[in-house]
C-alpha cells in the first residue's frame, strides 16, 4: 500500500467518524435539558447561500456557558427574504429561545434537537464508502 492511499483510507474513515459523532449527539441531544438562552451575536453571511453564525449565553447551575451551534447540521438559506422569514430564526433573534446542552458536559450545546439531515447524511457515507472501496479494489486487485 502506498503512502497516497494509506492517507485517502484516513481521510475516508476520519469523516465517517465525524458524521456518526454529529449522528450520536443529534439523537441523544433529543433527550438533553434546557436553559433560557440569550443572544449576544447573530449574522447572516451570504457567499453562494446564505448562512447563519451565532453566539449565545446560558447558564447551567449558576455557570455560564457560550455556545455556537445551531444544530448539528447548521441551515442555509437560498435568499435572505428566506432567513428573515423562517420562524426559528426569527425567534432567537426575538431572544425567546432554549437552549439545550449535554448533561455531564454542559459545554457541548445545540439550539435545536435531533439531527434531521438523514437525506444529506446517508448520501455522504454512501460517497465515502464508494471511495473506500474503490481505493481497496485499486490497490488489491
Amino acid at each position: 500500500m502506498d503512502v497516497f492511499a494509506i492517507t485517502l483510507m484516513g481521510i475516508f474513515c476520519s469523516l465517517l467518524i465525524f458524521i456518526s459523532f454529529l449522528i450520536y449527539f443529534g439523537q441523544s441531544s433529543r433527550k438533553w435539558p434546557s436553559a433560557a438562552g440569550k443572544l449576544l451575536e447573530f449574522k447572516a453571511e451570504q457567499v453562494r447561500f446564505v448562512s447563519i453564525k451565532v453566539k449565545y449565553e446560558y447558564f447551567v447551575n449558576g455557570e455560564k456557558y457560550i455556545g455556537k451551534r445551531i444544530s448539528f447540521i447548521n441551515p442555509f438559506f437560498s435568499t435572505l427574504e428566506e432567513l428573515k422569514s423562517d420562524e426559528f430564526c426569527s425567534r432567537i433573534q426575538r431572544e425567546d429561545f432554549n437552549v439545550f446542552y449535554h448533561r455531564k458536559y454542559p459545554k457541548i450545546s445545540t439550539l435545536k434537537r435531533g439531527y434531521n439531515e438523514w437525506g444529506a447524511t446517508v448520501l455522504v457515507i454512501l460517497m465515502l464508502l464508494f471511495g473506500v472501496f474503490e481505493l481497496i479494489k485499486n490497490i488489491y486487485f
